[in-house]
C-alpha cells in the first residue's frame, strides 16, 4: 500500500470508510465548476462508484488527501505511453474540501504527487489541464513550480460547454535537478 507522507497532509489510498468524508468534502459546486468530469452532485451513488474504482488500483493513481485522519480532498494521476517518444506522461488532477484550502495542503499533495509519478513510473513530464479561469488552481501548481505550457482557446468540454483551458507541466529534468 502506497503512503506519502507530505508537511501538511498525508496521500494514501482511498477507503471504504472514506465514504461520509468524500461525500461531505466532495460535494461542492466550486470543485464540479474547476475539475473536467467531477460529478456535482456528488451524492452517494457517485461516491461508491468513485471507491469502486479506486480501492482495488495497485499501484494506487487515485489518491486520498488525508488530514488529521480524515479524506479532505483527493489527488489523481492518468498516466499513459506519448506514441511518439514511447515516453510515460502524467495527468494530474486534485481538489481540496472547502475547509482545509488556503493551507498550503493542495501544494504539498500536488509535489507529493508529481514527485511518485517522476520515480516510480519514471514521467518524463506531469501536466495538468486547467479551466479558465481557476486562479486557486493556478495558484497551487504555480507554488508546485509546474510552468505554464500554453493556453487553449475553447480547447475542452466542461459541463455542457466549450471553454478555455490552461496547460501547465512539470518535466523530469526539474526533478532530476531537485533529486
Amino acid at each position: 500500500m502506497t503512503t506519502i507522507p507530505c508537511a501538511t497532509c498525508t496521500l494514501r489510498p482511498w477507503r471504504a470508510e472514506d465514504r461520509e468524508a468524500l461525500i461531505w468534502h466532495a460535494d461542492d459546486l466550486r470543485i464540479a465548476e474547476n475539475i473536467r468530469d467531477f460529478p456535482e452532485p456528488f451524492t452517494f451513488v457517485e461516491a461508491d462508484a468513485w471507491l469502486e474504482r479506486c480501492i482495488p488500483q495497485s499501484p494506487c493513481f487515485d489518491f486520498a488527501i488525508e488530514v488529521d485522519g480524515e479524506a479532505v480532498g483527493g489527488v489523481s494521476l492518468r498516466l499513459g505511453v506519448d506514441e511518439g517518444t514511447s515516453a510515460w506522461l502524467g495527468e494530474i488532477t486534485f481538489w481540496l474540501g472547502s475547509k482545509y484550502r488556503r493551507r498550503g495542503i493542495a501544494t504539498d499533495a500536488v509535489r507529493a504527487a508529481t514527485f511518485y509519478a517522476l520515480e516510480r513510473f519514471d514521467a518524463v513530464r506531469v501536466y495538468a489541464l486547467v479551466i479558465a479561469p481557476n486562479p486557486a488552481g493556478v495558484r497551487v501548481l504555480e507554488k508546485s513550480e509546474y510552468t505554464l505550457l500554453g493556453q487553449v482557446p475553447e480547447g475542452i468540454r466542461h459541463r455542457g460547454r466549450i471553454v478555455d483551458a490552461m496547460i501547465y507541466g512539470y518535466d523530469r529534468e526539474a526533478f532530476d535537478v531537485e533529486a
